[in-house]
């Protein structure tokens, strides 16, 4: 059995585990009918590809590369091959692209433009693969006003909230999500 089938398998056995312990705990609230079982069945298999599907021979290091480029097609195509292996190995779901203008060298660039265009193009790629993707992380959260060049890393430091004003979250880092959700018509 090849890396995928081992995958794909080892991601079923984990969706029908899930799938019953959530009807275990429905049943006791609620009768289950067909509809909801259905419903049920649509969990999200979903993992952090923001470099690429693991093991892959299309991984990046770091969206910056991709943004070196200077072609967005470049951005879309990874997107699509890596929504290609993540399928076939039972995704539906990637945590990606970063669109944060400051988390150290895992972004597109400082810039908001830059982020925005290349977040655009990832997010089509996914799509027309027929990949849910989901755009990370919470905009803004990295911005420390006593500091505004500061950007901080919230996978190592944590509880710092933002203290940039709304006018600034939606002059820069709101734009990269607003534009997905307005030229990829991201959800």
């Amino acid at each position: 059995m090849g890396f995928f089938e081992k995958l794909k398998e080892g991601l079923k056995k984990t969706k029908e585990a899930v799938f019953k312990q959530v009807t275990s705990l429905f049943s006791r609230y609620t009768v289950i009918d067909d509809d909801l079982y259905e419903e049920l069945e649509e969990i999200l298999i979903c993992a952090d590809m923001e470099n690429g599907f693991p093991g892959s021979k299309y991984k990046i290091g770091s969206q910056m590369v991709l943004a070196a480029t200077g072609d967005e097609k470049y951005a879309y195509e990874f997107a699509r091959l890596t929504a290609i292996e993540a399928k076939k190995a039972g995704y539906n779901t990637v945590w990606s692209p970063i669109v944060d203008i400051g988390v150290g060298l895992r972004k597109f660039s400082d810039d908001r433009d830059t982020c925005a265009k290349y977040g655009v193009a990832m997010v089509k790629g996914f799509q027309d693969e027929g990949m849910v993707c989901a755009e990370k992380h919470f905009p803004g959260s990295k911005i420390v006003k006593a500091n505004p060049n500061r950007h901080m890393d919230g996978h190592i430091e944590r509880n710092i909230p933002s203290t940039a004003t709304a006018e600034e979250l939606m002059e820069g880092a709101f734009v990269p999500y607003k534009k997905a959700i307005d030229e990829a018509k991201a959800e």
